[in-house]
């Protein structure tokens, strides 16, 4: 199968893969939740993202965590 994957052409440069794999910053998921339509869909928790971008000073370092959290489990999954 090895032989096989090194036979395809890389498209995605060592530069480019640093960018994609590297860590979230809080500043970036805040950014993200902000830009979110407040009232569409909610998550499996029942909140809007209204709710969250409402109690930001409340829930946002725990948001924060969550998601860090997340990704670091994907990222240990790979």
């Amino acid at each position: 199968m090895q032989e096989a994957v090194d036979v395809i052409p890389s498209k995605i440069t060592d530069a480019m893969n640093q960018l994609l794999t590297r860590s979230v910053t809080d500043s970036e998921i805040h950014a993200a939740l902000m830009e979110m339509e407040p009232t569409k869909a909610p998550g499996v928790d029942g909140m809007t993202a209204l709710f969250y971008q409402t109690y930001w000073s409340t829930v946002g370092a725990d948001l924060v965590a969550a998601i860090k959290s997340f990704f670091s489990l994907i990222a240990f999954a790979a």
